[in-house]
């Protein structure tokens, strides 16, 4: 049952946290970072096709492209801040709790170290 609970610990650690954390971290690049930028992109497509659609068109279809045109040129919203952002809320409580248990396990294994380490300190007034 020992073996079975350190090979589980060990797959945590290694594996899991770590791919939870860069899971985390593709997730926010695409929030803040990449749709943002395709969003313009797209936004600036459409408005240079209803532009050169208008050049070609009467004025009777003006009001539904300009339409279509405002409809189409939105702001990204980032969608892992709707409902207060507890996205981030869970994830930083999974990572944090992580790296806790991570930095506890560190500590034990340190002191475990120099626990069994059974020579004592040299004492410098006895040598003299």
């Amino acid at each position: 049952m020992a073996r079975k609970s350190t090979i589980l610990t060990k797959w945590y650690q290694d594996i899991w946290m770590p791919t939870a954390a860069a899971v985390y971290l593709v997730i926010c690049l695409f929030d803040f970072v990449g749709m943002p930028i395709l969003t313009a992109i797209h936004n600036s497509h459409i408005e240079t096709l209803v532009i050169s659609k208008l050049d070609e068109k009467d004025t009777s279809t003006y009001a539904d492209d300009i339409t279509k045109a405002n409809q189409a040129n939105r702001q990204w919203n980032p969608l892992t801040l709707l409902g207060g952002g507890m996205f981030h809320l869970a994830f930083g409580a999974i990572l944090s709790g992580g790296a806790v248990t991570r930095g506890l396990a560190k500590k034990s294994e340190v002191e475990g170290y120099y626990s069994s380490q059974t020579s004592t300190p040299p004492n410098p007034t006895k040598d003299q």
